[in-house]
């Protein structure tokens, strides 16, 4: 999931069952040199898009699963092995926003605020609501719960914008017996800014 020249600078990774292919390797998005190496990338971003034009905003991904703080596939070996600790997690997790926020002073940011790794959400998502970075949820389904980000967009509603984002578009959600209405519904149950 990441290229293979971070490895090759000897960023730490580890190997697992990925979710459309057989094998993916998986950095440890909290070693120093990774954060590195994210660095450059997330400045070499705000260089060329920062302010740019009908970019209406960046969503952040710099950490697990589709950038989106998945760590899903992480074993408790696998976060031993690699220098995993909940307090190194959000500080990484933490640098990773003040990067972006650098990076794009002109274009706001937005964070999938659903899937921090489990007890530090709620610190990662205060401090972003705190630089005024947008909440975004994906994923949503007719019987979406209120355990996700519907409890951070009720909170924070009135200082950052809030964003749901369908888990399927019309022909996807009709594929699988899905109902468009109870879907847009139950989005609309929550204060948000968007729904796309």
């Amino acid at each position: 999931v990441s290229p293979k020249w971070v490895f090759d600078a000897g960023v730490p990774g580890v190997v697992h069952k990925g979710l459309y292919i057989p094998r993916q390797v998986d950095p440890a998005f909290w070693d120093p040199l990774y954060i590195e190496k994210q660095a450059e990338f997330i400045r070499a971003l705000g260089k060329k898009y920062n302010g740019m034009k009908g970019l209406e905003f960046v969503d952040l991904g710099s950490v697990g699963e589709w950038g989106e703080s998945h760590l899903m596939r992480w074993s408790s070996e696998d976060k031993e092995s690699t220098g995993y600790t909940p307090l190194v997690y959000t500080k990484a997790y933490m640098r990773f926003l003040d990067l972006y926020e650098e990076a794009f002073p002109d274009t706001p940011l937005a964070l999938n605020c659903s899937t921090g790794d489990a007890g530090h959400n709620d610190v990662i998502v205060d401090y972003a609501a705190s630089k005024g970075i947008w909440l975004r949820q994906d994923g949503l389904v007719p019987n979406y719960s209120r355990k996700g980000a519907s409890r951070y967009y009720h909170q924070y509603y009135q200082r950052v914008k809030t964003l749901y984002e369908l888990c399927h578009g019309y022909r996807g959600m009709a594929e699988r017996g899905m109902s468009a209405l109870d879907t847009f519904k139950r989005g609309l149950e929550d204060p948000i800014s968007y729904l796309n």
